[in-house]
């Protein structure tokens, strides 16, 4: 069933949300910026064809996730706007009633603290996103209970300041990211265990150094690294990620040099370079990167001087690449 673009009128009212009950066809279901919603309303518990779950108490951020993350034109979305931001919004344990539910986004909801348990029972459960949630401490031990969860993006935790052990348990997840978490200074070992993982983006972190298990990471196809000021180096380890086909680094103001067993990812496919003024030059071994087809190099003057077509000292490194984006 395809949602209306736009809510009847009402929808906030408690008669309004009692229509939900008898949307009993609705897949996906937006609760942006919700009037006064304190808790979410019973009716939704009747949804049981519901796939998709987004509470977000920013409108703006809202319709911009969901246009990054939908990919599918079409995807039915029923999208509630009002005016005032609610930040005492506590998940029900009914949410693990929902058994078509595959995907739940909790965003810019600061007093959320907890999730409920009963997610854990969701067999169907692929994709759990929280972001701007400033009271969420830490993550509640049956996450790592959730083995078919394919997605976890940790986004804007202000007051989480560890990944626990039980992500290893996670055997099915493919794509992580960990972004502006700005208290967590250290990832764990339990990382190189995500067997399934193919995307890996870590941002805004105070990490200094990355776990040696990252090298156990074989199904890793694309790796982002950026904004964690107190990097200065990055691991060796990163060369046995021999799937790795796309290496992003950004903001990386301490980074002075790439390593060089990097020179073994043969397999690597495009490489970005964004802000990193700490890297004056460019390692021999982009010359042996056979199937490298993209270099971007965004705002690095340094290493912009040096490629320059015909000129550049490391030019004779990157000339051989299909597309080139330097600037």
């Amino acid at each position: 069933m395809t949602a209306p673009s736009s809510p009847p009128p009402g929808l906030g009212s408690r008669h309004g949300w009692e229509l939900l009950q008898h949307m009993t066809a609705l897949e996906s279901l937006k609760l942006c910026r919700c009037d006064g919603l304190t808790k979410l309303p019973e009716s939704i518990r009747s949804l049981t064809s519901l796939q998709s779950l987004c509470i977000d108490n920013n409108a703006a951020l809202c319709l911009h996730q969901y246009a990054h993350t939908a990919g599918i034109a079409g995807c039915p979305t029923w999208i509630q706007q009002t005016t005032s931001v609610n930040t005492v919004l506590q998940l029900p344990e009914w949410l693990g009633e929902l058994c078509s539910l595959r995907t739940l986004q909790v965003q810019s909801v600061p007093g959320l603290n907890s999730l409920p348990q009963s997610l854990q029972r969701l067999t169907s459960f692929q994709e759990l996103a929280i972001s701007g949630c400033d009271a969420l401490h830490e993550l509640p031990d049956w996450l790592g209970k959730l083995r078919w969860l394919r997605t976890l993006r940790l986004i804007g935790l202000s007051s989480l300041s560890s990944i626990p052990q039980l992500l290893q348990h996670l055997t099915s997840l493919q794509e992580l990211e960990i972004i502006m978490c700005h208290a967590i200074h250290q990832l764990p070992e339990c990382l190189g265990k995500l067997c399934s993982l193919q995307t890996l983006h870590i941002g805004g972190l105070s990490i200094n150094t990355f776990p040696q298990s990252l090298q156990h990471l074989t199904s890793l196809q694309e790796l982002e690294i950026r904004a964690c000021d107190a990097l200065h180096q990055l691991p060796e380890c990163l060369g046995e990620l021999r799937s790795l086909r796309t290496f992003r680094i950004e903001r990386l103001p301490g980074l002075a040099f790439l390593p060089q067993s990097m020179g073994r990812v043969t397999s690597l496919e495009q490489l970005r370079i964004v802000k990193c003024l700490g890297l004056t030059s460019l390692p021999d071994w982009i010359k042996g990167l056979t199937a490298l087809q993209t270099l971007e190099i965004s705002r690095c003057p340094a290493l912009k001087a040096r490629c320059e077509k015909g000129k550049g000292e490391d030019w004779h490194l990157v000339s051989h690449i299909p597309y080139l984006n330097i600037w």
